[in-house]
């Protein structure tokens, strides 16, 4: 039972669909950047990039062929499936961007390309997945290295959700997503109250997001439920599921 409730965030979508639909927000609000309503300052933007190139620093393998494509290693991991090559292609790619455009004095365009503005999205797509992978996987005798990863893993997608790098709409799906697998990784922990948190929190921006986005807070109400039930609370937890 736990395990059906933990990674539900990503809804009915398949990794590609959800991939797809960032992609394509992204593209969309990046048309309309003009709006000060919907991205941050230039000012904003130009701090972004330095604590985007700590976060993004990759984990590349030690046999990794120097001068090795980022582009045709991305396409290869994707082929294969292999989310954690994939984020880990990505999180090279982005900051080879970002470097590159700091030499040249200019960071703070760079966070708001449509491109880099894509990889990013798509990192936090790749990390919830990955980090749920993770979760139930289930490797006998590395309980605790797993759920040190997992717990790595969703922090990067907190803060890349939780900063304004990304336009309002697609930032607000992401960080709902985030916040939920927090909470379902919370209760798997035996951290109700903090799961609880998570989740709620997630709630209100799916709920805040449904009207124009068609939001999907269903796996959050089950994972409320699930998580009330485990603390004794059994009638609100009823009337989670009935949501």
């Amino acid at each position: 039972r736990r395990a059906k409730a933990v990674g539900a965030s990503l809804g009915a979508m398949s990794r590609e669909e959800a991939i797809e639909r960032c992609m394509a927000m992204g593209r969309r609000r990046s048309r309309e950047r003009s709006s000060s309503r919907e991205r941050s300052t230039s000012g904003t933007a130009e701090a972004l990039a330095p604590q985007l190139l700590q976060l993004l620093q990759p984990e590349l393998p030690s046999d990794r062929p120097t001068g090795a494509n980022l582009e045709d290693e991305l396409r290869g991991a994707r082929e294969r499936g292999d989310d954690g090559a994939a984020l880990n292609a990505l999180r090279a790619i982005v900051c080879r961007e970002i470097a590159a455009a700091q030499r040249d004095g200019d960071g703070e365009r760079c966070v708001e390309r449509a491109d880099v503005q894509e990889h990013i999205s798509t990192i936090v797509v790749l990390t919830n997945a990955f980090a749920m992978a993770q979760l139930h996987a289930q490797a006998a005798g590395a309980a605790n290295e797993r759920d040190t990863r997992v717990a790595q893993l969703l922090r990067l997608a907190d803060q890349l959700t939780k900063r304004p790098i990304l336009p309002s709409d697609v930032s607000l799906r992401l960080r709902a997503v985030t916040l939920n697998n927090m909470g379902c990784f919370s209760r798997y922990r035996g951290r109700h109250h903090a799961a609880l948190k998570y989740l709620h929190k997630a709630l209100e921006l799916e709920l805040r997001g449904e009207g124009a986005d068609g939001g999907d807070s269903g796996s959050t109400h089950l994972n409320l439920c699930a998580t009330l039930s485990s603390l004794g609370r059994h009638q609100e937890a009823a009337e989670q599921a009935e949501m």
